[in-house]
C-alpha cells in the first residue's frame, strides 16, 4: 500500500500504559493536522522501545554519565547481566534512540537527542 510522504489523515490516539488505554487526542475533521507518517513511525517505535523500565533505566544511565558509555560500562553501573544490557541496548539502537561507534572491538554508546527531540515534537501533535 503506497501512502505519499505528507497526508491528512483522522486519528484517534490510546496509548496502554500502566495496564490501562489512555485516550491521547481526539483530531476531528475541522482540526486536521498534516503528518508526516515516517514520522508516526518513528515515534512510534521509539516509544515502544521505551515502555520498558529497563531501557529507561539504560537510557537515564547514559545521559547521566554524560560521556560515551560501553557495554561494560554500563552494566557494571548498572549491576545487571552483560546479556540482557546488550539485548536492550539493540532494541534501543534498533529504534535510533542511542548512537553507537566502534573503536577497536569496543562499541560505545550515547543518547541521541536528536532523536528523542524529534520525538517529542511528534507526540505534541497528539497532546493537543
Amino acid at each position: 500500500m503506497y501512502f505519499p510522504p505528507a497526508f491528512f489523515i483522522t486519528i484517534r490516539i490510546r496509548i496502554f500504559y500502566h495496564h490501562q488505554f489512555i485516550t491521547m487526542s481526539t483530531i476531528t475533521k475541522r482540526d486536521q493536522i498534516q503528518w508526516d507518517l515516517a514520522d508516526i513511525r518513528t515515534a512510534g517505535l521509539a516509544i515502544r522501545a521505551i515502555n520498558h523500565t529497563l531501557r529507561r533505566r539504560i537510557m537515564d544511565t547514559l545521559h547521566q554519565y554524560g560521556r560515551p558509555m560501553s557495554v561494560t560500562d554500563i552494566y557494571i553501573t548498572m549491576r545487571m547481566d552483560q546479556s540482557a544490557c546488550s539485548q536492550q541496548l539493540a532494541v534501543l539502537r534498533k529504534a535510533g534512540l542511542v548512537d553507537d561507534e566502534q573503536e577497536g572491538k569496543f562499541i560505545f554508546y550515547t543518547v541521541n537527542y536528536e532523536m528523542v527531540g524529534r520525538v517529542q515534537e511528534t507526540m505534541k501533535l497528539f497532546a493537543r
